[in-house]
């Protein structure tokens, strides 16, 4: 029987890569590189879901920690790889606006993303075992991920001015969200609180997800292309200032006729 504190994230993370794999198979909208890459930490915060699940119900000290090493493996990916949306998109702002520092900055991203990754599997692959361990090291692996808040706050920076309205403010939420999720992830592990306690489940997987979900909605709009809606808003009342002066030109030539006849008689 699965334990209570297991089946909200394993709702959440259920629904999520459902909703995305049905939405790429459905809608162009939603193949692009982004929702790709958003679903890699959806099916990861699922899969890690899953194998805490089966790590609890183990009933061998081998089998326990054979599947741990697999859960801290995806905890890694799924937290990890949360941050590919968000640089995918700021890989083609930087392509439509000729910034040198923004796209070094990507680059900077894609590269400690890897480091990152890299770093908690091998960590994740020698945690539960009696081999050496550097506070360093672990240290590095709880906090690494903000470095990648650092970077996408200095593209905000970057790109932030010239990005349209709805594009600037999802992408500062989706930055937020994972800003959340990534400082309460590290200190629940200080305060050594389990993955799926609520208060971890609340402050650190709730965040994580809501960050994934904005990536997949408005993936599309992060560009500096302004949205359809917007254009349409914006050629519709270009319209009725066209047809409000078509109007005026209107009462203007017949007032003049009016005068004329008037100065005839």
């Amino acid at each position: 029987m699965i334990a209570h504190v297991y089946i909200g994230p394993l709702i959440l993370w259920s629904i999520l890569s459902t909703g995305i794999v049905y939405g790429i198979t459905k809608s162009a909208l939603y193949r692009s590189p982004i929702v790709y890459a958003a679903l890699l930490p959806a099916v990861f915060g699922l899969l890690t879901t899953i194998m805490n699940t089966v790590v609890y119900s183990a009933h061998s000290l081998y089998t326990f920690v054979e599947k741990q090493v697999a859960v801290n493996i995806f905890k890694c990916l799924y937290a990890s790889l949360a941050a590919l949306p968000g640089l995918i998109a700021y890989q083609r702002i930087s392509r439509q606006k000729e910034k040198t520092s923004g796209r070094w900055a990507v680059y900077l991203g894609f590269i400690y993303v890897f480091i990152v990754t890299v770093a908690g599997i091998v960590f994740a692959c020698i945690n539960n075992y009696d081999v050496p361990k550097s506070d360093s090291l672990r240290q590095f692996i709880t906090r690494g991920n903000y470095g990648v808040i650092g970077v996408f706050a200095l593209l905000l920076k970057i790109y932030g001015k010239r990005l349209p309205e709805k594009a600037k403010i999802t992408l500062l939420m989706y930055t937020l969200f994972y800003m959340i999720s990534e400082i309460f992830y590290s200190v629940a592990y200080d305060a050594h609180y389990f993955m799926f306690d609520p208060i971890s489940v609340a402050l650190v997987q709730c965040p994580m997800f809501a960050c994934v979900v904005v990536s997949v909605l408005y993936g599309h709009i992060w560009s500096m292309d302004k949205p359809l809606d917007d254009e349409k808003d914006e050629s519709e009342s270009e319209l009725e200032f066209e047809d409000e002066d078509d109007d005026n030109e209107n009462d203007n030539i017949e007032a003049s006729d009016v005068t004329d006849n008037f100065l005839q008689v």
